[in-house]
């Protein structure tokens, strides 16, 4: 299973939420928000730390497709991703 942190600068928690909905509609693929910690409240800045998602590397080309899309459409293709692993540790 491949797991991934994904943060896409400057968007806005109800999109994350909408992109995590889009992704766990993929049977076997999974993804959380997670909140930024406690701190004031900054229209500004992202009140999300990244998403979390994990799935099937046989999904991976499917994932690419929707993460690519909501990174072109939301923050001009800044789309940062890091790998945490593939799951069998």
């Amino acid at each position: 299973m491949v797991q991934e942190l994904v943060f896409l600068p400057g968007l806005p928690l109800a999109v994350y939420r909408e992109l995590a909905a889009h992704l766990r509609q993929l049977p076997g693929v999974g993804a959380e928000v997670v909140m930024s910690g406690p701190g004031l409240f900054d229209y500004q800045a992202s009140q999300v730390k990244q998403l979390v998602v994990h799935y099937q590397a046989e999904l991976s080309q499917r994932v690419d497709q929707i993460l690519g899309y909501y990174g072109d459409r939301y923050c001009g293709g800044r789309l940062e991703r890091q790998g945490i692993g593939d799951g069998n540790n």
